[in-house]
């Protein structure tokens, strides 16, 4: 798990210009070990929390289906998380 952190901030970096936050990759991996929900504060990032943990379900098999409550926000997120995808070879 940290290791597959450790490629997405490097992809981030890359792709955006910046590096996941530290409450980013804390939630990441608290998410990924507890199974459980988690709240995180307005600005915080919660899109890409949502694309990493997606990434990593993939990584383990699994089918990932993401939902929002707009479509402008689902609009937003394929539009600014393709590429991370992508380059994990997701679509």
């Amino acid at each position: 798990l940290c290791l597959l952190i450790a490629i997405m901030r490097r992809a981030c970096k890359l792709i955006y210009g910046y590096e996941p936050r530290l409450v980013q990759q804390l939630a990441v991996i608290t998410l990924t070990h507890n199974k459980s929900l988690g709240q995180v504060l307005t600005g915080e990032g919660k899109s890409l929390i949502i694309a990493m943990l997606t990434i990593i379900k993939c990584f383990e098999g699994k089918t990932v289906d993401i939902m929002t409550t707009t479509s402008q926000l689902a609009s937003e997120g394929v539009r600014n998380y393709q590429p991370l995808y992508e380059l994990f070879g997701l679509k």
